[in-house]
Formats: C-alpha cells, structure tokens, sequence
C-alpha cells in the first residue's frame, strides 16, 4: 500500500522508466534456428508412466496368534504395507488407542484428533439427521491427510485412524482392514 505521496511518486517514475525502453519482440518462430538438434536417432518416443504396484488385496493370516492385540496390530500392519499409509490407528469411543501400525505423529496426537474428527462425525450426523455418517477426512498438512471411519460392533463404537498422502484413496484398504476387524471382534465376543 502506498503511504505517502513520495512513494506514489516514486512508483509512476519506475512505470515511465519501463514503458521508456520498448521490448523487442522475438522474431517468428519459423525465422528461428533452433537451439540445439536432435538427430532422429536420439528422439525417445512418449510412453506411458509405469502403473504402480498395487499389493492384492487378500486376507490377513493368523495362524499362531493367541491374542486379540496382536491379530488387530497384524491387521494394521498389513493395511499401512498394502495401501502405503503412513499410520493406521484403531481406537475405542474415547479415543484410547487398541491397536497401532506404522510411524508418525505423536501417540498423543492422534488419538486427540481422533476425538475431534469422531465429535465432528457425531454431530454432522446430527444436523443431517442420519447417523450413517462414518467416514470424515482433514488434511494434516500439504501433503498428509487422516481419515477416521467410524464403525461399530456389538455396541461398542470403534474408530480407524488412518493417516495417508492427500491423493490416496483409502476406501478399499480400509474396507478389507474392517471386514478382518470385525470378524477378530466377534469371535473375541462369541468365546
């Protein structure tokens, strides 16, 4: 912003001295000679970018695991590796974290977030009059994001936490991850 007078001054002589100087155009393209040249040998032809690999989505195996701790965590871990998350956080209704894979924030900070985006989930589904609601995204930064899929069991309500580049598409990964979750939690109900 211009504060005085002088600087306006200042401003209009810089605009006269630049229009004084004319540009000189660039000649047509066709007048041009080229900077360099390429002997036809040396062309590469375009090729698609390779597809990424993509690690098939296929049930988690158990076997020689006693404790529901450690098939969740197995869970979680297999869900990071295939899908590429940074962290995948499986929670309870207080955010009290059940089960963890990968790296990254703080353990005080996820579960917190988890708090706020499952308060977020709650009362969206409260304004839309539907508690369908179950997945809510916020971008953690330019280039993470967190996801937190709120489902339930029995009647406990249980959050998944995942943490992942902004451009990722979660919803398959975290599908297979609730469909082996679930199954875990209900046979732990069942015995």
């Amino acid at each position: 912003m211009l504060k005085n007078s002088s600087e306006m001054l200042e401003t209009v002589q810089r605009f006269e001295r630049l229009l004084a100087h004319p540009i000189k155009a660039a000649p047509p393209a066709s007048s041009r000679e080229p900077d360099f040249a390429l002997k036809p040998s040396a062309v590469i032809p375009a090729s698609e970018p390779p597809a990424p690999v993509v690690a098939p989505l296929v049930p988690t195996d158990f076997s020689g695991l006693n404790y529901t701790d450690e098939k969740l965590s197995l869970v979680l871990d297999a869900l990071v590796r295939r899908g590429q998350f940074t962290l995948a956080l499986l929670l309870d209704n207080e955010a009290l974290p059940l089960a963890q894979a990968g790296a990254g924030k703080s353990n005080e900070v996820m579960p917190a977030l988890s708090s706020v985006l499952g308060t977020a989930l709650h009362r969206i589904g409260e304004l839309m009059g539907s508690q369908s609601v179950a997945v809510i995204s916020a971008d953690l930064d330019l280039l993470d994001k967190a996801v937190l899929t709120r489902f339930s069991i029995a009647a406990s309500t249980l959050y998944l936490l995942i943490v992942c580049p902004q451009d990722q598409d979660v919803r398959e990964e975290a599908e297979l991850a609730l469909g082996e979750i679930r199954s875990i939690l209900h046979r732990e109900d069942a015995q």
